[in-house]
Formats: C-alpha cells, sequence, structure tokens
C-alpha cells in the first residue's frame, strides 16, 4: 500500500465512511464568519472553510447566509470525496441573512403591509410634535382674568409638553433595508 492510500484510508477511519460513496455529509455548526463556516462532522473532524453558499465568486450581490452556531447543516462535497472544498446546502437553523439590494421582498405573505423607513418617520412624527408643542406654548400664553371668592386671579396654565421621538424608541434592528 503506498503513502497515498495510506492517507485516504486514514481520513476514511476519522471520518466514519467511505469518501467515494457520499456526495453530501451533515455537520454542526461550530464556527461562522464571512462567507464560510467550520463544521464539525464526527467527535474527531471539523471541516473549516466550508463555503455557506454553494457558489461564492466575490460578487457583492450573492446571498449572504451566517448559519446558527451548534446548528445542524447539510453539505455537499464539491471536490468529489476529498473532503477538501464543501459548501453548505441546507440548514436547520440560520443566524443572519443578508440579500443584496432586490426589487421585492415578501414576508409572511405579506399581510402586514410595507416595512416602514424608520428615520422618515421618526422625522415626521417629531415635526408633529412640533406643530403640537407650539399649539401648547399658544395656548398656555393666553390668560384670562378669573374670579376666586373675593379677589381676582389668572388661571394657571399647564407646562407639559409632548417629547420628541428617537427611532431607537420604536425600531426593531432585527430587520434592516
Amino acid at each position: 500500500m503506498n503513502n497515498l492510500s495510506k492517507i485516504k484510508e486514514s481520513i476514511q477511519s476519522i471520518a466514519g465512511r467511505n469518501i467515494n460513496d457520499d456526495c453530501y455529509v451533515v455537520g454542526e455548526v461550530t464556527e461562522a464568519n464571512g462567507t464560510t463556516c467550520s463544521v464539525k462532522i464526527n467527535e474527531t473532524l471539523t471541516l473549516t472553510d466550508v463555503l455557506c453558499i454553494a457558489a461564492d465568486d466575490g460578487d457583492s450581490n450573492n446571498i449572504k447566509i451566517k448559519p446558527k452556531i451548534g446548528s445542524k447543516v447539510l453539505m455537499a462535497d464539491l471536490s468529489g470525496g476529498t473532503l477538501r472544498q464543501m459548501a453548505v446546502v441546507a440548514y436547520t437553523q440560520i443566524a443572519e441573512l443578508e440579500m443584496p439590494k432586490i426589487d421585492s421582498l415578501i414576508i409572511n405573505g405579506g399581510k402586514n403591509g410595507a416595512i416602514i423607513n424608520i428615520e422618515v418617520l421618526t422625522s415626521k412624527i417629531n415635526e408633529v410634535i412640533g406643530v403640537l408643542n407650539s399649539l401648547i406654548t399658544s395656548y398656555n400664553s393666553h390668560t384670562h382674568s378669573v374670579p376666586s371668592f373675593g379677589t381676582s386671579g389668572t388661571a394657571v396654565p399647564n407646562s407639559n409638553k409632548a417629547k420628541t421621538l428617537c427611532s431607537s424608541d420604536f425600531a426593531d434592528n432585527t430587520i434592516k433595508h
């Protein structure tokens, strides 16, 4: 038996399978960074630099998927059984999904309508609050004399004003656009 055959047999022994028989491997994600992850396929073997998407050509318009640490993934062996070029083709859990600019995205059937632009909404609400506070100031600066048990007095205006908002007061940062 030559050295190459011994190495192949050792890898098969570590992986617990015949490398030539399997095109797909299931494993558990141990680390995820950028467009690659590390996947543990048994107690002794962890594969590194596993592509998180089947084709990563460096294009910034690709969908980027980050699997959740500890989740199971199904990987395709793109190297023909040598476990040198692996790509995830299915996920049990996803930690983060980043998509390039697309024309349309429908989540949960679109029943709740459009996602808002939070900064524009915050600005519009704060404009309304500004007008409301201006009305409160005008109302409070107008006084009337009122009779008061034998003496006259002035009604005390209410000094409460509406507070402006920050988008962080009502933003859900788990979905961004």
